[in-house]
């Protein structure tokens, strides 16, 4: 176990007015009030495809190859005592999520019917990785696990000092991670023996990215750091105007931080390249080939070279967390649980719904969104369309 386990209001102190998406509320290590509420009759949402961690692809570019293409309807929702912080991974039909209350859940993405569910001492917010029968996550009581993805059971358990925020990249046979104790971390998805270590000088929040020679991470020092694959030595470190503490993207070369706004850092030496701000805090981006995808009060798109802004949506309140893009379209939720679907190319609004409550997280697999909600309904949907349903 931990020297100190974080609790909610430890981390809301810790991280001051940054905006995170650690929002206050109580811890609850006892039984959940949880189950499947269900939506429309008959067919299915999902028929096949995968998420199988954070940001889709090592890299975390949120990319999906196709989502749905017209207005879904919620199929079912799954409703339990806490948030729903930690975005879900969906493989071979199953939907892997942690919630505040130290819950990770597998859930039919059809039905919404749980399967079986892990209990830990304290909240995850970091977002599950899946392969080979496992599913990997991080809690904030100290310990990232290793579970079986069939029944749940317990493969194995690293204790991590100060608990887990960021969610694991999964390449190969190796996880990468941050811990809240400053570390790095590079360890085995089989045994889970450690590979590496890196040590920063703060709490490491940030998700990283990981291309075929390095893991591009953030620390709340407000430092971004490349770390050599093999051995987890510094290839560089490069100052950011603010702490760094959601996911890194790496694209072509190029590495894209940002909440409030958004930077593209050299991925070889680290010099920044350009930058684009904002006065507030919203969406972890996403990237294309060609675009580089944000929102704050606004949904954005910049030209992946020189930072030129593309085209905006403007909304009347403010995105947080997430923003997906599927196919050819870009999706986003607001804080009043406002989902929204645009053009990829011009930024033209398709079609709004609304799931009366903040959205925290959002996943798209093929023609189905996964949408983790809090504060109020504290539940997780799983939409559809309308005609898979009948």
């Amino acid at each position: 176990m931990p020297d100190r386990i974080y609790s909610r209001r430890s981390l809301l102190s810790a991280l001051g007015t940054t905006g995170i998406a650690v929002t206050a509320g109580c811890l609850k290590n006892g039984s959940d009030d949880f189950g499947n509420i269900a939506g429309m009759e008959g067919g299915e949402i999902l028929s096949s495809g995968s998420s199988s961690m954070f940001g889709v692809t090592p890299r975390r570019q949120g990319v999906q190859p196709a989502g749905p293409t017209q207005k879904p309807t919620v199929g079912w929702r799954f409703k339990t005592t806490g948030r729903f912080e930690s975005t879900a991974a969906i493989v071979g039909g199953t939907v892997f999520v942690g919630n505040e209350n130290g819950r990770i859940f597998a859930i039919d993405a059809n039905t919404g019917t749980e399967l079986w569910n892990y209990q830990t001492d304290a909240d995850i917010a970091s977002s599950p990785a899946v392969q080979d029968g496992r599913v990997f996550v991080g809690s904030l009581d100290g310990s990232f696990l290793a579970l079986n993805t069939a029944d749940g059971t317990l493969e194995w358990n690293r204790s991590i000092p100060d608990g887990v925020f960021s969610s694991p990249a999964l390449v190969d046979d190796e996880l990468y991670f941050g811990g809240l104790d400053g570390t790095v971390y590079a360890i085995d998805s089989t045994t889970g023996a450690e590979r590496w270590q890196t040590k920063t000088p703060a709490p490491v929040f940030c998700s990283p990215a990981v291309d075929d020679q390095r893991v591009y991470v953030g620390s709340y020092d407000r430092l971004l750091y490349a770390l050599n694959r093999t051995d987890g030595s510094i290839a560089w470190q490069s100052p950011t105007n603010d702490f760094v503490y959601t996911l890194v993207i790496v694209q072509d070369g190029t590495v894209y931080t940002g909440r409030d706004g958004v930077t593209a850092y050299d991925a070889v030496t680290g010099d920044q390249q350009w930058q684009v701000s904002r006065s507030r805090q919203g969406s972890y981006p996403a990237c294309t080939d060609t675009r580089v995808y944000t929102a704050t009060n606004a949904v954005e798109a910049f030209d992946l070279s020189n930072g030129q802004r593309e085209w905006e949506f403007e909304s009347d309140n403010s995105f947080f967390n997430t923003i997906a893009i599927g196919g050819e379209r870009v999706f986003a939720g607001d804080i009043d649980g406002k989902l929204i679907s645009l053009t990829r190319e011009e930024g033209e609004l398709l079609w709004s719904l609304s799931v009366e409550d903040k959205i925290h997280s959002l996943a798209i697999v093929e023609n189905a969104l996964f949408v983790g909600t809090g504060d109020s309904k504290k539940s997780l949907y799983g939409l559809g369309f309308p005609e898979m349903q009948g």
